[in-house]
This record gives C-alpha cells, sequence and structure tokens, in this order.
C-alpha cells in the first residue's frame, strides 16, 4: 500500500470538496483528466506545499487555502486556466 509521512497530507490547505461529477464521473474531472486538475489547483503536485498552491474558485479566481480552513487573498496577476470562466467548481470546505 502506498502513502506518505509527510505531514501536511491531511491538513485544511490540502482538503478540497469536490461535486461528484468534477471528482471522477465526467470529463474533465480531477481523477479521469488529472493534468486538468493540476492546472487549477484540484491536485497538488507532491513536491509543492499545500498552502502555497494556488486553487481556481467558483470560475472566477484564484486563492490559496489557510490552515485553518479559511481562503486568504486571492492571487494576483495569474491568468485563469484554460477554460476557466464559468465552469463547475469545487463547494466551500
Amino acid at each position: 500500500m502506498g502513502g506518505t509521512n509527510r505531514p501536511d497530507v491531511h491538513t485544511l490547505p490540502n482538503v478540497l470538496a469536490l461535486c461528484h461529477p468534477a471528482h471522477n464521473l465526467r470529463r474533465p474531472s480531477a481523477h479521469l483528466t488529472p493534468a486538468w486538475a493540476y492546472e487549477r489547483g484540484y491536485l497538488v503536485p507532491d513536491h509543492e506545499v499545500p498552502r502555497l498552491a494556488p486553487v481556481w474558485l467558483f470560475g472566477q479566481r484564484w486563492t490559496l487555502l489557510d490552515d485553518s480552513g479559511y481562503l486568504w487573498l486571492p492571487v494576483r496577476n495569474c491568468p485563469p486556466p484554460p477554460g476557466g470562466r464559468g465552469e463547475g467548481q469545487p463547494t466551500r470546505r
């Protein structure tokens, strides 16, 4: 079985609630099209720190998730991901 001993794996900045279709039922989705999810911050590469990885929320903005479960200030000067405006988005945690 796989796993990790990284302390930040089970912290709030590394948790994002996706609707079921965006999680794995349709294309694009987090598991069926991982490149799509990485472009939007829905999946975070192992080498990145989750609380420093921006996430595309509500089809409108990039933001950071903090250690207490809140959204940080929006990330500025980042273009939207390809097709990013108005698409289905994760729900708030």
